[in-house]
């Protein structure tokens, strides 16, 4: 069962802008749980309605089943999860929508439905509270509105705000979507994984992203996040069967959140030393692209005028906990989240640029890689292992300092009845934290407006 306790992000950057309000490039994740009202109705009968101007209006949501062992039910894929047509809300079933979508509060409870249910998400970071407002009705009213396609014959997942290219069901290509609905050109074409270890402590043995096995299992497509399921393996050869490896996509309007869950047959150590693991994405040559990362000093490195600051990094690279790479039009930021597993892995920015060879696939000046280099996997015992990544793309200037350090502060957000709705059974309103991601068990039971900060 994959983990989806792990806390949001430590904050990522200081905030660069002014913070303009509440955090809009945030999804909203309930569980089914919190909206005890209407477990047990059917999902094709719920409506969620926001305050527009002067009247409510539908907006986009998405209902995603859960399974009791924690995976999510996807009804697409080679191996679909068969599901009843007819679906009913459960308890462990997630409601998802965005922050963006959110209205002010209405002053007219008499215009909703009965049992509605109002849903009010809190900013931490003082901007104004935002409301939506959710319903089982026999006709509901439904947004037309489509945040993020995919796309699986030709493996493109493309968002309103960035296009990601797939091969091997592995990042290969990434663009950010301008402000004109225009893609811009790619700033990063093709993975590179380069694994190291000594055998038994004797002989050195490596593979790299040729090595990995892919199986596309499973898929959903819903308004606001695609989700897919993926199953990998790793030709180590030498007799070693690969450990079970299974990941779990999640792609947002904004962002990406990626969960590997590795079984291990064995514990690492008895078999291997010195385990090394690089991943990172060739760059393409882009005349403003630009490189910040966390504990970084002085402005953002220019990497088309930074040669010799790029081959100083690799002799000295520096522990990192997230990376940003950035143009004129938008950035991008991919940082680990805080598990377990993650907590014993040394992570350090790995930055190299030299003149360009023939191996690209495109033309320019010189080649480049950015990602992370990670050490201390030894350090794992034998079991199962959660590892959690994360991709938030924002575009420059649109509110990105905000952004930056929102990642870091998760969103109190109330649920209650509608004072002209007729009263559910329970009494108490249900207080949780929203936190960026929509990590599992991102419902907490807190305080209200009581921040729950990661360590």
């Amino acid at each position: 069962m994959l983990t989806r306790g792990a806390f949001t992000l430590a904050i990522l950057l200081q905030a660069s802008l002014a913070i303009g309000g509440l955090r809009t490039w945030k999804p909203v994740v309930l569980q089914g749980s919190q909206l005890r009202s209407l477990l047990g109705q059917r999902e094709d009968h719920l409506e969620v309605l926001a305050f527009h101007g002067d009247r409510l209006e539908p907006i986009p949501f998405q209902v995603d089943d859960v399974l009791p062992d924690g995976r999510f039910a996807l009804p697409s894929g080679p191996h679909a999860t068969h599901e009843n047509e007819v679906k009913f809300l459960g308890p462990d079933d997630q409601v998802v929508l965005m922050v963006s979508d959110l209205g002010p509060r209405t002053t007219n409870d008499d215009a909703l439905p009965p049992q509605t249910l109002e849903i009010a998400v809190h900013d931490s970071l003082g901007g104004a509270t935002r409301y939506a407002y959710i319903a089982a009705v026999a006709s509901p009213l439904r947004s037309t509105m489509n945040y993020v396609d995919y796309d699986p014959e030709l493996g493109l997942v493309k968002s309103d705000h960035y296009r990601l290219e797939l091969k091997n069901e592995l990042p290969d290509g990434f663009a950010f979507l301008g402000r004109r609905d225009q893609i811009s050109p790619d700033i990063a074409r093709g993975l590179e994984v380069l694994v190291q270890a000594r055998l038994f402590g004797l002989f050195r043995i490596h593979f790299s992203e040729h090595s990995i096995g892919s199986e596309l299992l499973a898929y959903k497509a819903g308004p606001i996040r695609v989700i897919r399921r993926i199953r990998h393996w790793v030709k180590l050869g030498v007799g070693i069967g690969s450990p079970g490896i299974t990941r779990e996509d999640l792609f947002y309007r904004d962002y990406i959140d990626e969960r590997l869950e590795l079984t291990l047959p064995w514990v690492p150590s008895f078999l291997f030393h010195d385990i090394t693991a690089r991943v990172d994405m060739r760059l393409t040559n882009l005349p403003d692209l630009r490189l910040q990362w966390a504990g970084m000093q002085g402005p953002p490195l220019r990497i088309n005028e930074s040669t010799e600051t790029c081959r100083d990094l690799v002799r000295r690279p520096p522990d990192v906990s997230w990376i940003l790479l950035g143009t004129q039009e938008a950035e991008v930021v991919g940082s680990f989240a805080l598990t377990p597993a993650t907590a014993v892995i040394k992570k350090q920015l790995y930055c190299r640029k030299e003149p360009a060879t023939e191996r690209r696939d495109f033309s320019g000046t010189w080649d480049a890689e950015i990602g992370y280099l990670t050490s201390g996997w030894e350090g794992w015992s034998k079991g199962i292992h959660s590892i959690e990544f994360l991709v938030v793309c924002m575009l420059s200037g649109d509110n990105a300092g905000s952004i930056r350090q929102d990642l870091g502060i998760p969103s109190p957000v109330e649920i209650r009845p509608t004072l002209g709705s007729v009263k559910p059974a329970f009494e108490e309103s249900d207080v949780g934290v929203m936190n960026a991601g929509g990590f599992g068990q991102h419902f907490l039971r807190q305080p209200l407006l009581q921040p729950v900060l990661p360590d």
